[in-house]
């Protein structure tokens, strides 16, 4: 089963007409809180799927639906998720807007959009508003939760599509710039990987090194960069060509 791209429906409130208010208590696994999750779509049956997927997943709580951005504005106060799945077209407010609105009020949110679009613009204005991840539907909902783990967790979550798309952009941009020539070769490769949206298990098995050996890569970039994580580096080399 997948999430599909629907045409909008214009249509306020939640997908039964209540505040969005409905919550999927998961219980509490190995002593560590479930990751809240949260949709904004104007078609209601993309919170209806996320939601029956994730009260069937161990470490999960579903939070609320919301159609409109005008509701999530109004009502995400009451309940902050760790994650929000945004769909990008949203009527009467963007998903842009709201990732910015997230942004500015509640940082500690980590944000990955789901949207039927492709658009080049609406990708790097989501990314650079703080999204975390940009996924096209449909996405398979086996994949949902590793997905959303990886997004609380603080990694970028892309689909591969988007992924080539942006490795052509931060080229034709300047992200290789002054910054990598302090990089090896090697590091130039894991830094060029992240646009995969890769774990850091994951990365370390395209690399065919040890998940140990990778994090001293990762150390390694850290500290010639003089930063503290991947969102750093990245934003230092893009700086460096600025």
């Amino acid at each position: 089963m997948s999430i599909h791209s629907k045409p909008p429906i214009p249509k306020s409130g939640t997908r039964d007409g209540s505040d969005p208010l409905v919550s999927g208590i998961t219980p509490v696994v190995s002593g560590i809180p479930p990751v809240k999750v949260s949709v904004v779509d104007d078609d209601p049956r993309i919170g209806e799927l996320v939601e029956k997927k994730l009260r069937r997943q161990a470490g999960f709580s579903f939070l609320a639906s919301y159609l409109t951005a005008e509701d999530l504005f109004r009502l995400l106060p009451a309940q902050i998720p760790d994650v929000l799945m945004v769909d990008i077209i949203l009527p009467r407010a963007s998903g842009i807007e709201v990732v910015q609105w997230v942004t500015r009020h509640f940082p500690a949110v980590r944000m990955v959009v789901l949207s039927g679009s492709d658009d080049s613009n609406h990708v790097v204005q989501a990314l650079e508003a703080g999204a975390r991840g940009y996924l096209l539907k449909p996405v398979v909902l086996a994949t949902l939760p590793a997905l959303l783990h990886d997004i609380a967790a603080g990694e970028a979550v892309l689909a591969p599509k988007i992924s080539g798309f942006l490795v052509n952009y931060f080229n034709r941009k300047g992200l290789v710039g002054d910054a990598l020539r302090q990089l090896t070769p090697r590091e130039r490769e894991i830094v060029a990987d992240w646009s995969a949206g890769r774990s850091d298990k994951a990365s370390a098995d395209q690399f065919g090194i040890t998940l140990s050996t990778y994090n001293n890569h990762l150390q390694h970039i850290f500290k010639k960069l003089a930063v503290s994580s991947k969102r750093e580096a990245i934003e230092k080399l893009k700086g460096s060509r600025d």
